[in-house]
């Protein structure tokens, strides 16, 4: 069966970008790391504050919430 056109270009695409694959996983990683860890710092962090001397603000009778 002969390749179209489309499928040529498609193949001459996935070639040309197969050298960049492996870098650009790596950085993908590295980037998914940073992010994840940022992440999980502030999730800690803010687990270890103490909001006890912070008053809720609770809508009154005439006003709507949000």
């Amino acid at each position: 069966m002969k390749a179209t056109q489309a499928q040529r270009a498609a193949q001459a695409a996935a070639n040309a970008t197969r050298p960049f694959r492996r870098r650009n996983l790596a950085v993908g990683a590295v980037l998914f790391g940073f992010v994840g860890s940022v992440y999980a710092y502030t999730i800690l962090s803010v687990k270890q504050e103490d909001f006890s001397d912070v008053q809720p603000v609770l809508p009154t009778h005439g006003q709507k919430s949000r």
